[in-house]
């Protein structure tokens, strides 16, 4: 089943990938500039067939260096590409990243599917993903990555994804910036059936609407907490911005989010109150989005918003993967 997405409904994703990125992906900014250079409709798939080839699309880079949104980067990897392999479709690596799917998809008139890698979030991990919350099979086909000044890396015969997210982290580090990667899957009946259920786009969307119409309680969060951002420590590691952001609520209490480009424990008093998978918003109701971790600015005005993740991230298997890959990073 396929549907139109119009310039309005890109807008919208962009806006609901705000909450459901949880500070990482791209910044909002740059979600905008590459939306801005889409023209036409973009086909939104939902039902993809057994055996497609899908292309997803990334950038990869610290959060505080900014995105190249030359257009013709993307084209230049797609056709590099389609040199050797027949696409049928794109996918977003994460939540927070898909405006380069759909700029992908203006360019090559190829459907975007109705789900991101990462699983209707944004995850610091490659092998975080939704393929491994799930138990799918995933082959990595190769990698190819393209950096500003147009020069191409290609890897194949990859063995597993933690030799791809070695990968991935070797090229962040070696080109000292934002870079584009892109790497094919194919798609068979199990995850055929993920993206219908799951139809993370389509959450995005819904979620864009309810914002811009301020229905704020639609967004359906669990928890919510008013207060001003106090202090921010920043560091960085191999290409991963990570933050310790401490925030004094309405009523005096204490919160600490530890950030590592997603937003990924939540912490009072000692205590966790949400961690990864769960969806860890800092929202500025000023600006009526969720922000990036590269605005977490001292003595800003933010609602912190705690929301459950898709259903494929709600069992012990997949929450293990976020202890053991992303959680476990942070001392």
């Amino acid at each position: 089943m396929q549907k139109k997405l119009m310039s309005k409904d890109l807008n919208n994703i962009i806006l609901g990938s705000s909450i459901l990125s949880t500070g990482g992906g791209l910044r909002f900014s740059e979600q905008v500039k590459l939306i801005k250079q889409i023209n036409k409709p973009i086909i939104l798939e939902n039902k993809p067939r057994v055996n497609h080839l899908a292309l997803i699309p990334l950038e990869i880079g610290a959060a505080n260096i900014p995105l190249i949104t030359n257009k013709r980067l993307i084209k230049r990897l797609l056709k590099e590409i389609n040199f050797t392999i027949q696409l049928k479709a794109i996918m977003p690596a994460e939540m927070g990243q898909e405006s380069i799917a759909f700029l992908a998809s203006s360019i090559s008139s190829l459907p975007v599917l109705d789900m991101d890698l990462a699983g209707g979030r944004a995850a610091p991990r490659l092998p975080i993903n939704i393929f491994s919350a799930t138990g799918t099979p995933f082959v990595i086909k190769e990698i190819t990555a393209i950096n500003s000044q147009l020069q191409l890396q290609k890897i194949s015969n990859i063995p597993n994804i933690f030799q791809a997210e070695n990968i991935l982290r070797k090229i962040a580090i070696q080109n000292q910036g934002s870079c584009f990667i892109g790497f094919i899957i194919k798609i068979n009946h199990s995850f055929q059936k993920i993206i219908t259920k799951e139809r993370t786009l389509t959450k995005a969307l819904l979620l864009g609407k309810n914002i811009g119409q301020d229905n704020f309680r639609k967004l359906n969060p669990k928890s919510i907490t008013s207060g001003i951002i106090n202090t921010v420590t920043l560091g960085n590691q191999s290409g991963f911005s990570q933050n310790i952001v401490e925030i004094i609520s309405s009523n005096g209490k204490v919160f600490k989010i530890i950030n590592e480009n997603e937003n990924l424990l939540l912490i009072s008093e000692s205590k966790i109150l949400a961690q990864a998978p769960e969806i860890i918003t800092l929202f500025d109701p000023k600006l009526k989005r969720g922000l990036h971790c590269s605005e977490f600015t001292e003595r800003r005005k933010i609602k912190i918003l705690i929301s459950n993740p898709i259903e494929s991230w709600q069992n012990k298997k997949a929450q293990k993967l976020w202890r053991k890959f992303a959680l476990n990073q942070i001392n």
